[in-house]
């Protein structure tokens, strides 16, 4: 298994956290401005209904007439397909002047009612109403980003509607002119209109939406019905497209999330920069000394040490006691060499844990502890009348004393027998099974002249015994 370091673990803590954090957020905002832009849209649409509904019943009952004559004649009503504000105001002047030509001095509606004038007033009329009537639909739906403004007549009886105005402007030709195509009647069911029919059939203003799916994209659509006095005349129809503003909420939120996810990643290095310098390259200077230390056994190496406890947080606090370790052992090392009588009797037992960085990487470092700690209560166990040492990851120092000096080749045989006997029980997992290699000599006045030469005999013979078990597996 690759080993994978503590910077590259935070590392991969903190990318996860931090895509996390930007996936709910950005479903969060999502959801969020989709509910204003629903809310805003809606008030939006009420208010442009209301706002056409004051347009047309502005100028009295000009709009009734409008219709009137509008549904009585709109298959010979020829309004030019193309016309802006210009051709309306032309379209008003030809009225005006007919109508002055032919009833000079009047008033229409209070001198003259409508219906007693003229045919060709009368077409001249209605052309400029619907004119000016249909420009008002289509500036609403421009300025407001509908995508859809009608006013239609609905139909109970036949379940039709006629639409009366309409932005979307369908076009006829006549003799080669293209003009509007006029009173275009389609059928509506309930179903599909059930907001439509509502707001026509009750007559008042309706709560709900009609939902569509049609070249217009993904529609809201709101009705309003309009009366003209007391009577009910039509109902004014108002889409919003909401499938392109999903669109722009989606993008925005994108934007959003890219935005946090680069402040999050700036602050995610700051502080695994933080966490380096103050933690991890402690516990790195930590390892390499340990390190050092169990292949040198050179204790001047813990002086390193002291440069890197300027505080008291846990990983200096572990750097201290190890150095207070490493002294406590070197003293009593150097107490034991000064006295000559204490070498007489004395023995040094080098014991070296196998597998265990195959262990750590293989099963975790938990596991790693545990083969630690077994193999030491097996060591403490056997050599019950001498202090044992840990002095490494995976190395440990008995000073051999009294019985356990005396039976040495018995205490490592039954050290070896009881080893084997862990190797053999199937019941036990891999990291129970310990493995180790061990190595002892024993003061002799003729070649040791100080704790150190014993303890580096020690040190040979067990890395003999580690290179013979290894040449025993490989066979």
């Amino acid at each position: 298994m690759k080993k994978r370091n503590l910077s590259f673990k935070f590392t991969l803590m903190f990318a996860s956290f931090t895509m996390l954090t930007l996936v709910i957020s950005s479903i969060l905002s999502y959801i969020n401005q989709m509910h204003l832009y629903k809310s805003q849209r809606e008030e939006s649409i009420r208010y442009v209904a209301s706002y056409l509904e004051q347009v047309v019943t502005s100028d009295g009952d000009d709009f009734a007439w409008w219709q009137e004559y509008f549904v009585q004649n709109y298959k010979d009503l020829n309004i030019p397909h193309n016309f802006g504000e210009k051709e309306i105001q032309e379209s008003r002047h030809k009225f005006e002047n007919l109508f002055a030509k032919k009833y000079p001095g009047q008033i229409l509606g209070i001198d003259l009612p409508f219906k007693e004038l003229s045919k060709d007033v009368k077409t001249a009329y209605t052309i400029f109403k619907h004119e000016y009537y249909l420009n008002k639909f289509e500036e609403a739906c421009q300025r407001f980003e509908l995508a859809y403004t009608e006013y239609i007549i609905p139909n109970s009886a036949n379940g039709s509607i006629m639409y009366a105005l309409d932005a979307m402007r369908d076009p006829k030709f006549v003799d080669g002119k293209k003009y509007i195509d006029l009173g275009i009647t389609v059928q509506h069911s309930l179903e599909e209109h059930k907001t439509e029919w509502d707001a026509w059939n009750s007559g008042i203003q309706p709560t709900g939406y009609d939902i569509f799916d049609n070249e217009y994209g993904k529609t809201y659509a709101y009705y309003l019905p309009l009366y003209i006095g007391t009577k009910k005349l039509g109902v004014i129809g108002v889409e919003v497209n909401i499938a392109s503003v999903n669109r722009e909420i989606l993008y925005a939120t994108i934007r959003q999330m890219l935005m946090i996810g680069s402040i999050l990643v700036i602050f995610m290095f700051f502080l695994l920069f933080i966490i380096r310098s103050n933690f991890i390259r402690k516990l790195v200077k930590l390892q390499t000394i340990i390190e050092s230390y169990s292949k040198n056994k050179n204790p001047k190496v813990v002086e390193h040490l002291k440069l890197e406890v300027t505080n008291s947080d846990e990983i200096s606090v572990i750097m201290a006691k190890f150095a207070e370790m490493i002294y406590e052992l070197e003293h009593y090392i150097q107490d034991l060499t000064q006295t000559r009588l204490g070498l007489k009797n004395i023995g040094v037992a080098m014991i070296d844990l196998n597998f265990l960085k195959q262990i750590n990487d293989t099963y975790g470092h938990d596991k790693g502890n545990i083969a630690i700690i077994t193999i030491c209560k097996i060591i403490c166990k056997i050599f019950e009348h001498s202090p044992v040492f840990r002095i490494g990851g995976d190395e440990f120092v008995v000073i051999l004393r009294g019985p356990d000096l005396k039976n040495i080749e018995n205490l490592i045989q039954k050290f070896y027998d009881h080893l084997k006997s862990l190797q053999d029980n199937p019941e036990l997992s891999y990291w129970e099974k310990v493995s180790a290699a061990i190595g002892y000599a024993i003061y002799t006045p003729e070649s040791d002249t100080s704790y150190d030469s014993i303890f580096k005999r020690a040190d040979k013979n067990m890395y003999k015994n580690k290179k013979a078990m290894k040449a025993m597996r490989e066979e």
